[in-house]
């Protein structure tokens, strides 16, 4: 059972050169994963933003119909009795000053 240094040098080289090929595809194979997972999140991350966008439409446009619905009843109350809230106002004006003074 003799084998030459030679014949060891070439098994060695063979060796080499296919640790060299696995590793590439390996890392070829690392790359196609790891892509995929990106163009999965990417995906993801759009959808999201998209429902959040809507989301946060929808509530901006529920708070501003409110928003004019409570001015408007409040408009409306200030001219059934004007005087009354004019009073109201100037009495929590008087006292928030009060307050504030004694500060």
């Amino acid at each position: 059972m003799a084998i030459s240094i030679e014949t060891l040098k070439d098994d060695l080289k063979q060796l080499t050169d296919d640790f060299k090929e696995v590793m590439s595809s390996f890392g070829e194979k690392s790359k196609e994963t790891i892509k995929g997972g990106s163009e999965k999140v990417g995906s993801a991350l759009k959808s999201w933003s998209e429902s959040a966008r809507g989301t946060a439409s929808n509530a901006y446009k529920r708070i501003g119909s409110r928003g004019k619905d409570v001015v408007e009843k409040s408009r409306n109350r200030i001219a059934v009795k004007p005087i009354t809230y004019v009073l109201t106002a100037l009495a929590a004006g008087v006292l928030a000053g009060a307050l504030l003074k004694r500060k």
